[in-house]
């Protein structure tokens, strides 16, 4: 038993040091000028301030999930990246004190 629990030891530590390389190697590509690329893109007037159920935001999530599909990132949502549901809208017509 003490040995099956040694080797499991070994295993979850080598596993565990690859996936710090990993994250080292892509934590590496990540840089300021990028990230204030995408934000400046994301934040931009033409984004139209990705209100929720608004053309801007679908905007947003389009350019958002161009970036997961540039990136080789696996849709996880049933096939998609996006997680789609019903969002209703409502607006205040009058109100009184």
């Amino acid at each position: 038993m003490k040995y099956i629990i040694f080797c499991l030891l070994i295993v979850q530590h080598v596993y565990g040091q690859t996936q710090q390389s990993h994250a080292q190697q892509y934590a590496s590509t990540i840089t300021a000028n990028d990230l204030k690329k995408r934000l400046l893109i994301v934040a931009s007037d033409s984004m139209e301030g990705r209100e929720t159920a608004t053309p801007g935001l679908k905007k947003a999530a389009a350019y958002i999930q161009q970036q997961f599909q540039m990136d080789g990132l696996v849709p996880i949502w049933q096939g998609d990246y996006q997680q789609r549901f019903p969002v209703y809208r409502d607006s205040l017509e009058n109100a009184a004190l």
